[in-house]
């Protein structure tokens, strides 16, 4: 059946082939050019599982410099304050019934001043951020969406642009859909996307 030039071509393809195999297997790049996949997903702790929107700068603190001690040595790098970091008048709870966003003059979230002491008068995170980085972990947020509805009720600028937050601005082309919780409204911004003048 097989002429015994067939059977080295054989012999040598398949050993050819286990080379190849053996060397993905062994997790060595076949080539340079292929991307690697990480170890493990991205770690971390996110404040909504614990605190729901109850959550505060020394609660944040606490839970990271627990990670640090106890978890970055496996891996766990990312602390994420979650949805509510910008809510006022919250109550014990976390119910938000006569909650109002705390947002700045451009109708942007900012964190409150009462929950995240070191906001200050600039309401920014980076204080709360450098803390954690000192521990040699990683930072985010949770940003939702859009345009509050109290930016457009009051008809704020938006930054970086000419425009305001009012609906019905002749140049913009305007969608409100109400979220299922009556305190936000998401409204998305077709032609400032369209001509990449404002992004979210």
């Amino acid at each position: 059946m097989w002429n015994r030039e067939g059977k080295w071509e054989y012999a040598i393809g398949l050993l050819v082939m286990m080379a190849i195999l053996m060397s993905a297997a062994s997790g060595q790049p076949v080539s340079a050019k292929e991307p690697t996949l990480a170890a493990t997903p991205p770690m971390g702790w996110n404040s909504w599982d614990s605190y729901s929107r109850t959550l505060n700068e020394d609660t944040i603190k606490a839970n990271a410099q627990w990670m640090a001690q106890h978890l970055k040595r496996f891996g766990w790098e990312y602390v994420v304050i979650d949805e509510g970091w910008y809510l006022s008048n919250l109550n014990p709870s976390g119910n938000d019934e006569h909650a109002s966003f705390q947002i700045d003059a451009y109708g942007r979230f900012v964190p409150v001043p009462a929950r995240f002491p070191s906001a200050g008068k600039d309401y920014t995170f980076k204080p709360l951020a450098d803390s954690l980085h000192a521990l040699g972990l990683k930072f985010g947020i949770h940003i939702i969406r859009g345009i509050p509805r109290e930016a457009v009720v009051k008809n704020l600028p938006i930054a970086g642009s000419s425009q305001t937050s009012a609906p019905g601005t002749p140049t913009t082309t305007v969608l409100i859909r109400p979220n299922p919780r009556p305190r936000h409204t998401t409204i998305l911004w077709r032609s400032f996307m369209q001509r990449g003048e404002w992004t979210s």
